[in-house]
């Protein structure tokens, strides 16, 4: 399954643009004295003129401004809503709705914990989301932008037969920025989130692109 949200739903976006601006110097000009203007004991009127730098001179105390990198914003870790205590429809559509926000911030945080947490574990797609958040951290990449819009939530199909279990279709937008990459990925996608109600509690089961159905 690879969607773009799915491509490790890894799927998105991405930029982080340092800019170095340099400097051009200019001419100093400087003012002389009337030699034969003065006479011993004679304050001269005018203010001994000194050599003014113009803007951008090279000689000029001010340093350069450099833009400095930015920071990956950080994140409140998401919390469960109330209308996942619930095994029904509108319990599938809220922990279907929360798990996209939990694979945002574990992309955002490069923290695998709380979608390993909830991620049932032979979710391919999920353990492709991990395994990419793992590389990302080993190798210095950061996420300075990671969003997830939900455009539009469709009916929930119920697919149990031992579980129960709820495919929720969704279209997704997902955009992300990466302090190693010099442009923007955004993605639009319609997959299926399945998801597991099971001993009171909801687990991410599938991320499929194509509605395929899933089973436990």
């Amino acid at each position: 399954m690879s969607v773009s949200l799915l491509r490790g739903r890894t799927v998105r976006r991405v930029l982080s643009v340092l800019v170095v601006a340099g400097l051009l110097g200019a001419g100093v000009t400087g003012c002389s004295n009337d030699a034969g203007a003065k006479t011993e004991n004679t304050v001269d009127a005018s203010p001994t003129p000194t050599n003014t730098p113009t803007d951008g001179d090279g000689d000029s105390a001010e340093e350069p401004a450099q833009d400095t990198p930015a920071e990956p914003e950080q994140r409140p870790v998401p919390e469960e809503p109330e209308a996942m205590k619930t095994g029904d429809k509108a319990g599938a559509i809220a922990a279907a709705t929360f798990f996209v926000e939990v694979i945002e911030y574990s992309l955002h945080s490069n923290n695998p914990e709380l979608l390993e947490k909830y991620s049932y574990e032979n979710c391919t797609n999920c353990n492709n989301l991990i395994e990419t958040i793992a590389y990302r951290s080993k190798n210095g990449y950061e996420s300075l932008e990671t969003s997830y819009v939900i455009n539009s939530v469709g009916t929930p199909s119920y697919v149990g037969t031992n579980h129960i279990i709820w495919g929720v279709p969704m279209s997704i937008t997902s955009k992300e920025q990466l302090n190693r990459k010099e442009s923007e990925q955004i993605e639009t996608n319609k997959l299926t989130i399945y998801v597991t109600y099971e001993n009171g509690e909801w687990d991410l089961t599938s991320i499929d692109p194509d509605g395929g159905q899933s089973t436990k």
